[in-house]
């Protein structure tokens, strides 16, 4: 398996990659505002893919992707592969799962600066005084 951080791509896949640059120029000089504000974003950091596939049929195709959302087509840009999934969705997995993590800090973070913070002070304290008594039983 090649490792996508240690290998030279082939001439088919810089061919592609070539290709999906081509396209982004053409992006860039159309005067759509969408599309330019898809370029800008692309411009301020984005990963892009390449991945070359063969169909059923064994037709080799040429797929492209970038991370996250771009411009006002957010995952859904035309000749770009789609998300698996939309982690925007209000009722979706993503989304669920996050106010469940963000409902839990809440309550580790009320549960820190209660019973928890009165009961950390209350240790500190006694090891404190713990501490100096051993210190007083060394020296004599």
């Amino acid at each position: 398996m090649n490792n996508p951080f240690d290998y030279t791509p082939d001439a088919e896949c810089e061919a592609a990659f070539r290709e999906l640059l081509a396209g982004i120029d053409t992006l860039r000089s159309s005067g759509r505002e969408d599309d330019a504000e898809f370029c800008r974003e692309l411009s301020a950091g984005k990963m892009l893919g390449v991945l070359i596939a063969e169909d059923a049929a064994g037709v080799r195709r040429r797929l492209f992707a970038f991370s996250g959302q771009l411009g006002s087509g957010g995952f859904h840009r035309k000749g770009f592969v789609g998300p698996v999934f939309d982690y925007l969705a209000p009722n979706g997995y993503f989304k669920t799962k996050e106010a469940e993590i963000t409902h839990l800090n809440f309550e580790i973070a009320r549960f820190e600066k209660g019973a928890y913070a009165a009961r950390k002070d209350r240790h500190e304290s006694m090891k404190a005084e713990l501490d100096a008594e051993v210190a007083e039983f060394k020296e004599q």
